[in-house]
């Protein structure tokens, strides 16, 4: 492994670009997931104004816990892979690779 020019070469720079790939799939996933929990805010809602009933009322309120739920996981995993991101980045930038060896490979 090599530095030319502030560029790091070698396996190193292929696992640093596979990482930074990684985690912004994660992030796209977690996106996802987000979209997933405001459709179910969504159709809990439309379940609330269009239906009347304790069965209804209940369905609808279980849609938006599960909905609410799934953003706030979401965001946390979010916020973790985006720390991570930010780390690697920052390494890479700095050239320090005895901190990408030592945070990443052990």
């Amino acid at each position: 492994m090599k530095i030319n020019e502030g560029v790091i070469e070698g396996p190193l720079a292929s696992f640093a670009l596979a990482e930074e790939q990684t985690l912004l799939a994660k992030q796209r996933t977690m996106m996802a997931s987000m979209r997933t929990g405001l459709g179910f805010i969504g159709v809990g809602l439309v379940v609330v104004k269009f239906w009347t009933g304790l069965l209804y009322q209940l369905v609808a309120a279980i849609l938006i816990i599960i909905g609410f739920t799934e953003i706030y996981g979401a965001k946390r995993k979010m916020l973790k892979y985006e720390k991570r991101l930010h780390n690697l980045r920052k390494a890479i930038r700095a050239k320090d690779i005895e901190k990408l060896k030592k945070e990443w490979f052990e």
